[in-house]
């Protein structure tokens, strides 16, 4: 069944017109009954009166048997409001005078025909009955023996219908008083209504419009505004302010949404050219330094952000001599890059002039000290190949140590003590060498690969890389570079990345 829905206005005349129905109905009833009870007191003591004057005036006409001034006396007392009749009875119950036309109804007769009263005694002398007429009328029958009945009975028969007529009026009366009273307060009522249900009208509009509205701007004109929230209802009022207030704030987010949104666009975008020009800094593996120095090479970065702080470079030193290196800056982001350009660029500058990796890894150190109020650092492996003897030279400064995987054997390289490049100026870097032959493997990597975490906060660690690399086929360095960079993204499971990952393989 559909529910019917009324607005505030409706429902409160309805229920005005409920309780205007309630409260008549309550106040005819209790009107009726006290007043009906009233009335009729007032009818039976004035017949209580009536019958005990006549009684008393009668005993010495009847005694005198004059008929026709009893018959004068009960006529006259027709004009008394409320009588209906007057009749008296001598005491064989013989009506002797009565004020019926043309006669006396039988229904009397024989209700009275007996020596005792049919009523109830109220008074001394003084007996009631009730009855109803063969037309439906109603009476009220007050009776009093004359002379203790020696000489007979007087009876005045009171009409209930009037009775009843003057209860009637007097409800009618009070009904229409009550009803011009509740037109009034109905009056009053609908125009105290409107001043609520018409600002919420309008406060309902508003607030179904604001819902389509797209907030490029205010919905309302000021003047509009001012009407909407400047109503009497203080409630109504603070309502439609919250409302507009709302849609201002609303307006001002968006506005500051879509300032954010450009600038964060233009953010994205000038990060992403930074990429691409970081991702242009790294070598190229070209066939002509494949031919030149004969080896398999493959290095791959993959920045935790945009850009980042991990690099890797190689070239060569000389005709016989092949240079390398992998380096990790503290740090992420656009500051970690322009570290690392800076850094890739000393560093190879200085690689091309000086044939020593761990002096290499000094000068550059004691450059990158310079002004280094961030205090940044950046942990570097740089390494040398003599090409002609296969014979590995290389200086680390607080890097991960790579791996030589020979024979299926995984084996990493011996650390040489030395700090991180940008850490403390003059600082001394060691040097070892390696003696390399045909099929051996260079791996090298950034923490961001051993540091990888995966949904449960689990480290790749380095165990895991060794027996990674220990189980690897062998393949050519691309393959192999590959392959591990895809067991630390399975591992990783969709996890965001802690830092930048990058992964250089030489094949020998």
């Amino acid at each position: 069944m559909a529910t019917i829905k009324l607005s505030i206005l409706q429902k409160t005349m309805v229920t005005l017109v409920v309780l205007f129905g309630i409260i008549a109905m309550t106040v005819s009833f209790f009107t009726g009954h006290n007043l009906k009870t009233h009335l009729t007191e007032d009818a039976i003591s004035k017949a209580t009166a009536l019958v005990k004057n006549i009684a008393a005036n009668s005993i010495e006409i009847l005694l005198y048997r004059d008929i026709s001034t009893i018959q004068s006396i009960v006529d006259g007392y027709l004009e008394i409001e409320g009588v209906d009749y007057v009749f008296v009875q001598s005491s064989d119950h013989q009506v002797i005078a009565h004020t019926f036309t043309p006669q006396m109804p039988s229904q009397l007769l024989t209700l009275f025909s007996t020596k005792t009263f049919p009523g109830d005694q109220i008074a001394p002398a003084v007996f009631m009955t009730k009855f109803q007429s063969d037309n439906k009328r109603r009476f009220i029958d007050i009776s009093s023996p004359i002379l203790d009945g020696e000489l007979g009975s007087v009876h005045v028969g009171m009409d209930e219908a009037l009775i009843d007529q003057k209860i009637s009026a007097t409800i009618m009366h009070q009904v229409v008083m009550i009803f011009i009273v509740f037109l009034l307060r109905l009056a009053v009522a609908y125009f105290a209504v409107l001043t609520i249900s018409e600002p919420l009208r309008r406060l309902q509009s508003y607030a179904h419009l604001l819902a389509g509205h797209d907030f490029e701007k205010a919905l309302l004109t000021e003047k509009e505004e001012g009407h909407l929230t400047s109503v009497s209802t203080r409630e109504v009022s603070a309502l439609a302010t919250s409302f507009v207030t709302l849609e201002k704030m609303i307006i001002r987010y968006i506005q500051n949404l879509k300032e954010t949104t450009s600038q964060k666009e233009r953010i994205e975008s000038e990060l992403e050219i930074a990429r691409s020009i970081q991702m242009n800094i790294l070598p190229k593996i070209e066939p002509a330094i494949l031919e030149a120095s004969g080896l398999d090479i493959f290095a791959f970065v993959q920045p935790a952000k945009h850009v980042g702080g991990d690099f890797f470079d190689f070239f060569m030193v000389s005709p016989k001599k092949f240079g390398f290196c992998i380096a990790d800056v503290s740090g992420k982001g656009v500051p970690a890059a322009l570290l690392m350009a800076v850094t890739k660029i000393l560093l190879k500058t200085v690689a091309l002039h000086t044939p020593d990796p761990q002096v290499v890894l000094s000068h550059v150190n004691n450059e990158l000290c310079q002004d280094n109020d961030a205090m940044m650092f950046v942990t570097t492996f740089y390494g040398l190949i003599d090409l002609e003897s296969l014979v590995l030279t290389y200086s680390v400064g607080g890097h991960n140590l790579p791996y030589l995987i020979r024979d299926q054997q995984v084996v990493p390289f011996e650390s040489t003590d030395g700090l991180a490049l940008g850490v403390m100026e003059g600082a001394s870097f060691g040097v070892q060498t390696i003696s390399l032959k045909a099929g051996d493997k260079l791996f090298l990597y950034t923490d961001g690969v051993t540091e990888a975490f995966n949904g449960h906060q689990d480290l790749f660690s380095d165990a895991k890389l060794a027996d990674t690399l220990a189980v690897q086929p062998n393949t050519d360095a691309k393959s192999f570079s590959l392959s591990i960079g895809a067991a630390v993204t399975t591992f990783v499971d969709g996890a965001d990345p802690s830092d930048d990952i990058t992964i250089f393989t030489i094949g020998v």
